[in-house]
């Protein structure tokens, strides 16, 4: 009789690498990229806040406090949002069409904040900015095999009492 950890060694050189692996270093990137993006924008905008503050005959939007505070936060209602339909989209629609949804959308949020001509044009921008790039976590390639609903979390090892 083998002992487990001879039991052990066996079973893993027995089974069988799993399938291709398409993409999964791309989508990675993709996903990886999603924060990176994230906390490029909120430090981004602190360092844009200065300027917006100025006149509108230096080419600033002379800013109030509270239109300071909506830019800002809009970021966070962004991400908050994205955390909360994030995870059902992937659910619903696939996580590698999801990415790609969230892609496009990232890149629609940019745009508009970019040619937004003032402050309440760019509101909604940015909160659009941020819903795709929020919760990568739960959308990376990490996560496929834990969330799939035939997957165990916990790998079943060959028992040791018999």
């Amino acid at each position: 009789m083998d002992s487990p950890g001879e039991e052990l060694n066996k079973a893993v050189a027995e089974t069988p690498p799993s399938g291709k692996h398409r993409g999964v270093i791309a989508i990675a990137a993709v996903a990886t990229l999603g924060s990176l993006l994230f906390g490029y924008d909120t430090g981004v905008i602190s360092g844009a806040l200065p300027y917006m503050y100025m006149p509108f005959d230096a080419k600033g939007l002379q800013l109030t406090s509270f239109e300071e505070g909506a830019i800002g936060g809009t970021l966070l209602v962004g991400a908050a949002l994205g955390a909360l339909l994030g995870g059902l989209m992937s659910d619903r629609w696939g996580r590698r069409h999801n990415i790609t949804f969230l892609a496009f959308l990232f890149f629609i949020g940019a745009i508009g904040t970019t040619i937004a001509p003032n402050v309440w044009v760019s509101v909604p921008f940015r909160v659009v900015l941020a819903s795709p790039s929020a919760p990568p976590p739960r959308r990376s390639p990490s996560t496929w095999r834990r969330r799939h609903p035939n997957a165990s979390v916990a790998p079943s090892w060959p028992s040791t009492s018999s």
